[in-house]
């Protein structure tokens, strides 16, 4: 769409905004029976919809099944619902449900054992069709049923709970039907039986015999999606039986209040930045295996190269009265080649090379040799990684310090001895005030970057990291000071070398005789900030046997000085330390002999091979590097156990016991550990490294087991299939090739995490997907179906421009999905991509909603883990402390429940009707946005034309009159897309509030209320406020007129897409807070009648009608070829946010939880007024007061005080206009008058409020796009 032009289109009263109490929008089914709900008394339901497939709602277009019809039908006349479940399926956003494909009935029975905990108050019953498909000893069917029914109603504060059982479904098999009809009679004579035992029973009778008008009522095929499962119509029809059961239910009075539970309800919840709970102590107390600090040991391996420079020498070297070598990853990064430095006449620096062969025989022979443009001379040239793709690329330091790279290109031939080319990128870091001599290049933080780093006179070394993926670093990052000198001696001896071959480069001090200081670098855990950050555990090696001095005794045969420059650190045999890691680098020393006077220097090479390593036998490898967490148990809720990974691949199981917190007296967080798989002693017969190793349910059973993905042969997988669930132990289930289509061409990287695959739950079909993911982080992969087989999908997640390394996948929300978080290197923080499940959108084929930082990092970013500890299905924060020690501590997660669709507020950022066109992230972004709502229009406003109407504005604010509709100005402006919300002024809720809330009608004080030639009692009052709001609402013109102001837009915008919205309920009427409560001015703490939950509940019920009554209009409406319509429903957004929440003490001025403005009796801070305060004496001019300070609180307390004494009422539209900072709102009345914006406001949404309507309309833009 070249453009998109946004209007929008609302009419709202001065003192309101209406919608359900708890709504989801409303779809109407056919109801075969008259239907009386309206007078039965409603308890709120916890429902447990308990079956197989059909339950799940399979081949449903939604996946939602029964279940969402039916709750909109609750929703419609009332009813408080929760559906729930330990599963979720379906587009709805409350979707707990408990049923399994393929269940027979005795499988339900052992699969409600998951759900028993949420103690619903009614279970939905359908199972037996499986039952009937397997022919499975159909006459005891019914027995089977009772022995499942008797497991719920045994279960705790479960006696009383209302089971609606049903029969079954036709079907079109005729091994299903052969036997259907007797399994049904099973089931109407089992609820009669156990009806007469008082078990809370009843019977929906989904195909009731025969002569019955309802046989046949789900037809097959016209209701079916095949054979056995119903489509949408049969699901809504199969709804239509369930409400009526529950209907009969509630009418013979068996539904029960709802049980307390200790457990959060099901449903999605949001994560706030951190809101985790610290779990009070070490959850992890130190484990694992490391290899302690590095002892050094070497063997002379002799001379392996010599050559002469000068006179004697090669024609190459014949003029060199000096050589300078260097040694250089050039065609794999296993060993080091040898370079000889040679400047050429045209300004360019040549290298000759000789190829690290390995042969011993001859282990350097010469090859060809490259150019480097540009004139560095000998002292700046560096070789080192500068992008990790394994190959040493060229640096050169310039005399200032600033860098200059060009990088390996990759095609070198060994087998030719044809070194690779370089190419040329320029610049490559500024300096930072140090010249060349002070710079050092080394990759400090292990991701296989070379980083910048300088050398202060002191010794002190600050670094800055070489940030991104690409040659050219996108960012530097500050690092600060990552050494402190030791002050040991000349500077000219310090070195950055990966001593010990863990990928870190390590500090090096190389005296003037060649003996070596070495303070290996392991990864630390601390946390840091930007210029502050990936802080290093420095710690002192030394020679094997000894605890002091240096690890390399150095070259005194040759002397005592001026050895320094003559020594380097090559990989030249690269035999590593232990399984996984890169080769040691071994000693050099290149001695210059001159002792023949009549010939030039002759150079040696001689090598002592590095044969150190830690003292646990690797290479100073660090106990946090085999941390894993994952159910491997099993454990019935799905808490993670610990696993710690040596780095040969065998594991050790720390069982998880369960506990919520870390035990206060000192006990383990974990069970007994014992090794649970050894590679070595299984099929393979070999160690594996562990960075290949996965843990992910595979199979979707409930149990971890084990993948490998062979980094050698594209990542495809191998699997030990874990049967712990099947025979009590793991007894792994060996697999070569359990999926041959899945492979990732990525390749592993340096760094610990830089790992190419993982596999997570995207789809939330309870089997782990594979994910294959690039180095800037996009994904693509595999997903892992129902049936076992795997789906290729091009694109997961595009990339958020965030390396791999740091990425993590969880279950953040608590939905089933695995959503992604970033962790930042330096601080830890989470930031959180929620997973919104399948979609095509922006290339990607699964949505995702950035929702900022929700995780508050206690540690560095490498330290911090996301498994589910407490089983709540939610990912926990989990850091380790000290990756020496390998300590942690554990943040599990509390959960404010909230609607999943909550999950879009982060998108748009801004808030108010305009917003709908500011956010960045709005899609389609709006280009035109007219804002031609006028506050206090009726339905009539929207389409007659009377010239009291605002005109368009393309900034967002009202503008002046208009001669034209708010519909007829929609002509010129081409819209294609409008919001309209209408109808509240028409029924006129103002004088419900004004009568059941602020009487500002009755200043008399706090005995009772003024009786008046209408009403003389005060909550007669009210109530027949709220009965004359309905009669309006189900008058015979209201409908007709919502109509007629759609059917205008439409005319003048015929293309264009409209959403009609409802309207929030004000009042959480489900607690008795606010039953001692009122809003009436001077009457907070002697309440004339307060806001008992009867009367908000059925304040609530008034919205709820309203929002039907507008959902029948929208849903009847048929817009023209082009257009489109769509109803709004805004209150589920309004959750936690109303009047009376639960803990808020009434009336709560400020209060940013709280999405509706109340009226506040004064606008400023400082006083609050009560029937007694004397702001103004009784008789004060009031329009002095005003032109004394301007306040309008002051003002209205003056007038409202004299309207007491008097016992007079107060026109509100009389106020003065041009409040300070408040603005105003125009009244489309006679008088033309103005009333400020801090009464004119009451009622309606905050901020926060309409953020809430913004993200509903973009929830159902989204939906329908």
């Amino acid at each position: 769409m070249a453009r998109l032009s946004w209007i929008f289109v609302l009419a709202v009263l001065p003192t309101l905004q209406l919608q359900t109490a708890f709504g989801e929008t409303i779809s109407h089914h056919p109801i075969t029976r008259q239907d009386n709900s309206g007078d039965i008394p409603k308890v709120p339901l916890r429902i447990l919809p308990l079956g197989a497939s059909i339950t799940w709602g399979y081949l449903s277009s939604t996946g939602n099944g029964y279940r969402k019809p039916l709750r909109d039908k609750l929703r419609y006349q009332g009813w408080q619902v929760d559906m729930v479940g330990s599963k979720t399926n379906g587009d709805m956003k409350d979707n707990g449900v408990e049923a399994h494909s393929g269940d027979v009935i005795s499988q339900v029975q052992t699969a409600v054992g998951n759900s028993l905990k949420y103690k619903p108050n009614i279970v939905l019953v359908n199972a037996g069709t499986n039952d009937c498909e397997q022919n499975l000893n159909i006459p005891y069917a019914g027995d089977r049923m009772r022995s499942l029914i008797e497991s719920l109603v045994t279960a705790p504060d479960m006696a009383n709970t209302a089971v609606i059982l049903s029969t079954l479904i036709p079907s079109g098999q005729e091994n299903i039907e052969a036997t259907r009809q007797s399994v049904n009679t099973e089931f109407r004579t089992l609820v009669e039986t156990m009806r007469a035992d008082n078990v809370s029973i009843i019977l929906a009778d989904m195909d009731p015999l025969a002569p019955s008008p309802d046989h046949n009522w789900l037809s097959y095929p016209d209701d079916y999606a095949d054979p056995k499962h119903p489509n949408d119509i049969g699901y809504s029809k199969m709804a239509s039986v369930w409400y009526e059961a529950i209907m009969k239910a509630a009418i013979q009075g068996i539904i029960p209040e709802p049980a307390p539970v200790s457990i959060s309800p099901t449903g999605t919840c949001d994560k706030s930045y951190g809101d985790g709970i610290y779990a009070g102590g070490h959850t992890q107390k130190g484990s694992g295996e490391d290899d302690g600090i590095y002892y050094h040991d070497s063997q002379f391996m002799g001379i392996y190269f010599s050559v002469r420079s000068g006179k004697g020498a090669a024609e190459e070297y014949k003029d060199d009265d000096e050589l300078n070598f260097f040694f250089a990853r050039l065609y794999t990064q296993k060993k080091d080649d040898l370079l000889i430095y040679q400047k050429s006449s045209s300004g360019f620096v040549t290298f000759n090379t000789y190829r690290n062969t390995g042969e011993n025989e001859q282990m350097f022979p010469l090859g060809g040799s490259f150019s480097i443009h540009g004139n560095c001379n000998p002292g700046g040239v560096h070789f080192i990684d500068i992008n990790a793709d394994g190959l040493d690329d060229y640096v050169c330091i310039a005399l200032d310090g600033t860098a200059y790279a060009s990088v390996n290109n990759g095609d070198g031939d060994p087998g030719s001895n044809t070194p690779p080319t370089f190419s040329d990128i320029g610049k490559w870091k500024d300096a930072e005030g140090y010249d060349q001599a002070h710079v050092r290049l080394g990759d400090v933080d292990g991701d296989g970057r070379a980083d910048y780093c300088v050398i202060a006179d002191n010794g002190d070394i600050t670094c800055w990291r070489n940030g991104w993926i690409e040659n050219v670093p996108a960012y530097w990052q500050p690092l600060g000071k990552r050494f402190a000198g030791k002050g040991i001696g000349d500077l000219r001896g310090v070195r950055f070398e990966d001593i010990n071959g863990d990928g870190r480069d390590d500090w090096l001090w190389v005296g003037d005789d060649g003996a070596t200081t070495t303070y290996t670098n392991s990864r630390s855990c601390t946390k840091g900030h930007d210029g502050s950050g990936l802080d290093i555990v420095w710690r002192q090696g030394f020679h094997r046997g000894v605890s002091s001095g240096p690890t390399h005794p150095g070259m005194g045969e040759f002397g005592s000085t001026g050895l320094r420059d003559n020594v380097y650190f090559a990989r030249i045999h690269g035999e590593p330390a232990a399984f996984g890691l890169l080769g040691l680098q071994d000693y050099v020393f290149i001695q210059k002999d001159t002792s023949d006077k009549d010939l030039g220097p002759m150079y040696f090479m001689h090598v002592w091979k590095n044969t150190g390593g830690g003292g646990g036998g690797g290479g100073g490898e660090i106990k946090a590097d085999g941390d894993r967490y994952c159910n491997m148990m099993g454990h019935e809720n799905g808490m993670a156990d610990y696993v710690w990974i040596h780095s040969t691949g065998h594991m050790r199981l720390y069982p998880n016991k369960g506990p919520t917190m870390a035990p206060a007296n000192g006990e383990s967080y974990w069970g007994p550990n014992k090794i649970i798989f050894d590679p070595t002693q299984l099929e393979i017969a070999s160690d594996i490294d562990r960075r290949d190793l996965h843990l992910v349910d595979w199979d979707g059973d409930g149990a971890c087991d084990i993948v490998w993905t062979r980094s050698d042969d594209q990542n495809k997988v191998v699997l030990w299939r874990n049967r712990i669930r099947e025979t009590g132990d793991f007894n792994w289930e060996y697999n070569l090739n359990a999926a041959p289509d899945l492979y990732c061409p990525e390749k592993r990287g340096l760094g610990f995490f830089d790992r190419p695959v993982h596999f997570a739950d995207v789809s939330g079909n309870g089997k782990g997907d594979y994910l294959c993911v690039e180095k800037d982080g996009r994904t693509w992969g595999f997903i892992h179906n129902n049936d076992d087989g795997w789906d290729y999908v091009d694109q997961f997640k595009y990339s958020e421009q965030k390396d791999r390394a740091n990425l993590h996948w969880a279950d953040v929300n608590g939905d089933g999905r695995a959503d992604m978080i970033h962790t930042d290197k330096f601080t830890g923080d989470g930031t959180v991509w929620y997973n919104l499940g399948r979609r095509d959108i922006k290339g990607s084929r699964y949505e995702w909603a950035p929702m900022g930082a929700k995780y508050r990092g206690a540690v560095a970013g490498s330290c911090t883990y996301f498994p589910d500890l407490d089983g709540d299905g939610r990912a926990d924060m989990h850091s380790i402390l000290n990756s020496i020690e390998n300590t942690a501590d554990s943040w599990p997660k509390r959960w404010k429940r909230v609607r999943r669709d909550d999950v879009m507020s982060a998108l748009y950022r801004n808030s108010g009707p305009p917003a709908l066109s500011g956010g960045r992230n709005t899609r389609p972004k709006p280009i035109n946005f007219h804002f031609i709502a006028c506050s206090g229009s009726t339905i009539n406003d929207i389409y007659e034309d009377d010239g009291t109407h605002s005109s368009s504005s393309g900034s967002g604010g009202g503008g002046g009159k208009s001669d034209l509709s708010q519909a007829n100005q929609l002509k010129d402006l081409h819209p294609d897309m409008v919001t309209l919300t209408t109808g509240g002024n028409d029924v006129n809720f103002a004088d419900v509030l004004d009568r059941c809330v602020y009487r500002f009608y009755d200043l008399k004080g706090c005995g009772g209320c003024t009786p008046s030639a209408t009403f003389n009692d005060c909550s007669d009052d009210c109530d027949k406020a709220m009965v004359a709001l309905e009669h309006r609402m189900k008058g015979q013109d209201f409908i007709p007129s919502f109509g007629r102001a759609i059917n205008a837009i439409f005319q003048s915008a015929p293309t264009t897409h409209l959403f009609v919205t409802g309207y929030p309920a004000f009042w959480n009427a489900e607690t008795d807070a606010c039953d001692k409560v009122s809003f009436k001015f001077g009457c907070i703490n002697n309440p004339v009648l307060p806001l008992i939950k009867r009367r908000r509940k059925r304040m609530n019920d008034l919205t709820c009608k309203l929002n039907g009554i507008i959902e029948r209009v929208v849903k009847a409406t048929s817009p023209p070829a082009g257009g489109s319509i769509h109803y709004v429903d805004v209150d589920p957004y309004f959750e936690g946010h109303r009047f009376c929440e639960e803990g808020v003490s009434e009336p709560s001025y400020r209060n940013s939880d709280i999405w509706f403005y109340p009226f506040e009796y004064s606008t400023g801070n400082t006083f609050t007024l009560s029937a007694d305060s004397q702001i103004a004496s009784v008789g004060d001019d009031c329009s002095a007061i005003w032109e004394d300070n301007g306040d309008a609180g002051d003002y209205f307390s003056c007038a409202l005080n004299n309207a007491t004494a008097s016992g007079d009422s107060i026109d509100l539209s009389k106020l003065p206009n041009n409040v300070p900072g408040d603005g105003d709102v125009d009244l489309s009345s006679s008088s033309g008058s103005k009333l400020p914006t801090f009464l004119a406001r009451i009622f309606h949404p905050t901020i926060n409020g309409f953020t809430a309507y913004k993200r509903a309309v973009i929830d159902v833009y989204l939906a329908a796009a």
